[in-house]
């Protein structure tokens, strides 16, 4: 019966995946990658800050793709972009502006879509020449102003104090709200670019701009971990574990990539707790209240899976000393899974703390779709933290087993250890993948989101099966059953290995980890590619 439920799977798998029955050996199919963005940085100098999909980085190299609900934060720099409609905008030293941009069907009879583009001036100055057509609007925000462009180009700033500045050097806009007006003639002169004024150290100091120094910071640290956390669980992964001897390096190799994977998941988590903060400080800046009830309580549930990342740091570092210390397989072996098996709930919590900061991102977009659907991927990371626990408890169980019953065979322990290290990878995997489709929501990447949604569908049933496989493992142990362990043990295997291909395919990368002190100075020079 149970045999059965193993060759189950192994078809379960080839469906859900359309792969042969062989699929462990056939590599995912190639994606031809596509995004729906709503423009470009062309250019830039000094020292900008961008955040692309909620991920924040310094902006290294130009063209970089900027999506809707993205963000260009400025420090002594400059940075122009242009849409893809052809309108253009030049973001000037000491500003913090972010981009949305939505898509709505409007008509009385006929549906027609119609662009909509906020651009939230937090603080800064913003030079643009903007395109507005009857299916194409353009506002501009600031926390004391609203200006809806009517095709023109202009001047928009606003101080610290939120005094705002507002100037069109041709066309017309109908303005709202508290503001001075700009003469055309100091417009002319501000179009031309220039050299880079010194940066102002009231504004960088300001909390505004400081969270998103810490955001940056704290994304750089999170992406290194995490290279670092993938190369020592390749390394764990090759281990052989044909004889005693090897089960025990195995093992050490194991619960070290552990503690360093539960480390980067805790880093992950703090980078998300960063990112929520800066958008909580935004919607408080720009006067949403809503947003900031929202944001507020997106912060305590990203905090929350901080916490709980860090305790499974804790828990994963004395297991690595269990197995460090003992001179048995068999405990090695079991205590190395425990430590996997707290790492996949580290990974899954940080994957519920970065849901938590897209649903924060797509609530300052205002897109209710976009926002209903990263508030329905917070709760299905919550179902795979479950999950993961649940890998974590049987770990425990088995441990416990071993250690009531030293006659187990280390063949059997070994291949149940691995079952459950397998299924916990599947499951957090699972996790990331539900984040993810929250990151493609909140970006307004209906391209990416699209394909994002079809595999987290397949990564969340493919996880569900997994943990049914395994919910017999400690029956199997204490059975001593090495032939079904095995057989669970393989398919397990076999599905962590495609799922993490299969995701690895799904991501792409925009900005690179910023592993380096930023102490250079900027050119003195207008933007320039």
């Amino acid at each position: 019966m149970r045999r059965s439920f193993a060759l189950v799977l192994v078809l379960f798998l080839a469906v859900v995946f359309a792969l042969p029955a062989s699929y462990a050996e056939a590599a995912p199919a190639k994606r031809v990658k596509k995004v729906v963005k709503i423009g470009d940085i062309t250019a830039f100098n000094g020292a900008v800050l961008v955040r692309t999909k909620g991920t924040w980085g310094k902006l290294r190299r130009v063209p970089h793709p900027v999506f809707s609900s993205d963000k260009i934060v400025t420090k002594r720099g400059r940075a122009q972009m242009k849409f893809v409609d052809g309108g253009t905008m030049r973001v000037n030293v000491d500003s913090n502006v972010s981009i949305v941009q939505r898509v709505e069907m409007k008509g009385f009879f006929t549906k027609k879509p119609v662009t909509s583009r906020e651009v939230n001036v937090l603080v800064g100055d913003v030079w643009f020449d903007v395109k507005v057509t009857n299916d194409r609007k353009v506002t501009f925000r600031t926390p004391s102003m609203t200006a809806a462009i009517r095709g023109t180009s202009g001047n928009i700033s606003v101080l610290l104090d939120a005094v705002s500045s507002f100037g069109l050097s041709s066309g017309s806009a109908e303005k709202s709200g508290t503001f001075q007006e700009i003469v055309e003639e100091l417009i002319k002169e501000l179009e031309i670019a220039g050299l880079l004024p010194p940066s102002n150290p009231s504004v960088q100091k300001s909390p505004l701009m400081k969270a998103a120094d810490d955001a940056v910071r704290s994304h750089s640290e999170a992406a290194n971990s995490s290279a670092k956390a993938k190369d020592e669980t390749a390394t764990a992964k090759d281990a052989s574990t044909d004889s005693p001897e090897e089960v025990l390096q195995a093992s050490q190799l194991r619960a070290f990539a552990a503690v360093i994977t539960a480390a980067a998941a805790a880093n992950e988590a703090s980078a998300q707790v960063e990112a929520t903060q800066e958008a909580l400080l935004e919607a408080q800046r720009m006067g949403d209240t809503d947003a900031a009830a929202q944001a507020q309580a997106n912060l305590d549930i990203a905090q929350s899976s901080l916490d709980t990342a860090r305790e499974q740091v804790t828990n994963t570092r004395e297991l690595a000393d269990v197995v460090s210390e003992t001179d048995n397989p068999a405990e090695a072996a079991a205590a190395a899974a425990q430590a996997v098996t707290s790492s996949s709930v580290a990974s899954a919590s940080a994957s519920t703390a970065t849901a938590a900061t897209q649903a924060t991102i797509a609530e300052l977009s205002g897109n209710t779709e976009a926002i209903e659907l990263a508030n329905q991927q917070i709760e299905a990371t919550q179902a795979a933290v479950e999950l993961a626990e649940a890998q974590q408890d049987r770990a425990d169980e088995v441990a416990a087993q071993i250690e009531a019953d030293p006659d187990v065979s280390l063949e059997v322990v070994v291949a149940a250890t691995s079952a459950l290290s397998s299924a916990s990878e599947t499951i957090a995997t699972n996790a990331e993948a539900q984040a993810n489709v929250a990151t493609q929501a909140a970006s307004g990447d209906t391209a990416s989101l699209e394909e994002a949604q079809d595999v987290a569908t397949q990564l969340e049933e493919l996880s569900e099966t997994v943990d049914e496989a395994t919910a017999t493992i400690v029956t199997i142990v204490a059975n001593n059953d090495i032939e079904l362990a095995q057989d669970i043990a393989e398919t397990t295997g076999d599905a962590a290995e495609f799922v993490e291909e299969t995701f690895e395919e799904l991501e792409e990368t925009y900005i690179e980890p910023d592993t380096e002190p930023d102490d250079t100075e900027p050119d003195d020079t207008s933007p320039s590619t």
